[in-house]
């Protein structure tokens, strides 16, 4: 088999229209964005800490939920308080909110897959 030249390489890429495009360089800030920047600094040069919201953005807390979806439709969720799933908080989500969605929907316990 003859080796492939890169330009038959490109040729045949050209004919099912894939065109190589080199990403356009240019600045990070344009001279607008310095201006605009610089502007808002010297407007807010003096600001002292009342003229700022605290605000939390992400707080420490979590949740984390169990919960299961059957063909009839969802099931019940169960809220996992200390956010460590371990094999006794599982066999008791099973034995609580799992058959409690079974019974609710009418289906058998012995005759689920999960």
């Amino acid at each position: 088999m003859p080796k492939k030249l890169p330009s038959d390489i490109q040729n045949i890429l050209h004919s099912v229209e894939i065109y190589a495009e080199t990403k356009k360089k240019k600045p990070l800030l344009t001279e607008k964005h310095k201006k605009a920047r610089s502007a808002w600094a010297k407007k807010h040069q003096y600001w002292t800490p009342h003229h700022i919201d605290v605000t939390v953005k992400h707080g420490d807390g979590g949740l984390m939920l169990w919960g299961c979806i059957a063909s009839e439709g969802p099931g019940y969720a169960c809220q996992i308080y200390n956010g460590t799933m371990n094999s006794e908080v599982y066999q008791k989500i099973l034995g609580t909110s799992l058959k409690d969605t079974m019974e609710y929907y009418g289906r058998s316990w012995k005759m689920s897959v999960f």
